[in-house]
């Protein structure tokens, strides 16, 4: 009897943790790159940033994925936001994010001093090497999606609710 009260509890803590949906914390795999450019003789420097967004669910996925990303210095805090969006992702599929945001040299100053990234050398050649970043100087900003279940989704994508049956007609 024992025994059988065990298994059914341990059958119920496992149904628990199948049930529950988790939301990406993190960025893995983060980098970036700074090109330099001068449009309209105005300073632009574009940020190059790539990472990686994981969806961990088995069956639900995320659709509809905005957010931003932000690169975080750890003494003064947010240097830079990064806005996203993406379609969907697939349960226990990730997505790879590209993005590329242009800004002013005042709103580049505090990201090219924490970096170190050398001005002069930045004008000169127009880009630096890239580099990759620490994974807790960045966080996920403002993340909102709709859960959908990979069934319903899949079902959507087959067979659209306007779509005509041979019984229809």
């Amino acid at each position: 009897m024992i025994v059988l009260l065990r298994t059914l509890s341990l059958c119920l803590v496992g149904f628990l943790f199948v049930g529950c949906f988790k939301s990406p914390k993190t960025v893995s795999s983060p980098g970036m790159k700074v090109d330099y450019t001068i449009v309209d003789n105005k300073e632009v420097y574009t940020i190059n940033f790539s990472g990686v967004l994981r969806n961990e669910n088995n069956d639900k996925a995320m659709k509809n994925v905005e957010g931003s990303i932000g690169i975080l210095d750890s003494s003064k805090g947010l240097l830079i936001s990064i806005p996203f969006s993406i379609d969907v992702i697939m349960p226990l599929s990730a997505a790879t994010l590209y993005l590329k945001v242009e800004k002013t040299d005042d709103e580049m100053s505090p990201l090219l001093d924490y970096f170190q990234i050398d001005r002069e050398e930045l004008i000169k050649t127009g880009t630096n090497d890239g580099q990759p970043l620490d994974e807790n100087s960045i966080v996920l900003e403002k993340l909102t999606f709709e859960k959908k279940d990979i069934i319903n989704l899949l079902k959507e994508k087959i067979w659209p609710a306007n779509f005509m049956t041979a019984n229809s007609i």
